[in-house]
């Protein structure tokens, strides 16, 4: 049933559907923990960009480090699709 996949009661469907035209998920908590996590990679990346970018020391571990955190996410997501 639609309504049991979107996460969602057959009254919300229903609502959505005549509202809008379209169905919103409900996010689950697993979404907010993949969210909070890509965040959290996203912050390092940018703290990564701007060291870098104002010419401060490049830190190869750390790099490698985030990275590889961004990997094992990607993965992660990969595998719930």
């Amino acid at each position: 049933m639609q309504a049991d996949r979107a996460g969602l009661s057959v009254t919300e469907l229903v609502r959505q559907r005549a509202t809008s035209g379209k169905v919103t998920p409900k996010r689950g908590l697993a979404d907010a923990q993949l969210l909070s996590e890509l965040n959290r990679v996203g912050v390092n990346l940018n703290q990564i960009a701007r060291a870098l970018n104002r010419g401060g020391d490049r830190d190869p571990h750390h790099l490698d480090h985030v990275l590889g955190q961004l990997v094992a996410v990607l993965e992660h997501v990969g595998r719930r699709t």
